[in-house]
């Protein structure tokens, strides 16, 4: 039993810092379980596949590896408003399919090493976790 213990605990922290093609595959499990919960009606996201997360559009990378930045702000911010039944509208058809829409993952909040986190202008109206932070 307690060997078994001693292996779990061993395999979670080979899992969180196990550094794979300049990438370590914990932070890029949190980044992929916070693009599974949205919509990103402009594709912005299309770069996030495979496994070298630090050359996904919007991920920067420290030399060592670590996710340091995340940069996914709405590049079209003064064109989408909120209405009264916090629904995304703008003033023409297209603007609002720039807003990356849906719930924030709490596993984005495992990227320890974070030293820019920009998500604003976007519609994460239903998620507890609304923020912008730099440190």
């Amino acid at each position: 039993m307690w060997l078994k213990k001693e292996f779990l605990i061993f395999a979670t922290l080979f899992y969180c810092f196990w550094l794979v093609d300049g990438c370590y595959e914990g932070e890029r499990a949190a980044l992929m379980s916070f693009k599974s919960l949205l919509t990103d009606p402009s594709n912005r996201l299309y770069s996030w596949k495979g496994k070298n997360c630090c050359s996904w559009k919007g991920i920067k990378c420290s030399s060592s590896g670590h996710v340091v930045v995340v940069d996914l702000w709405n590049p079209h911010p003064i064109e989408v408003k909120i209405n009264i039944n916090k629904e995304v509208v703008s003033n023409s058809k297209n603007t609002s399919d720039f807003a990356l829409r849906g719930t924030i993952s709490p596993l984005l909040f495992t990227l320890d090493r974070i030293q820019h986190l920009d998500l604003s202008y976007n519609n994460f109206m239903f998620s507890k976790y609304l923020l912008r932070y730099r440190t």
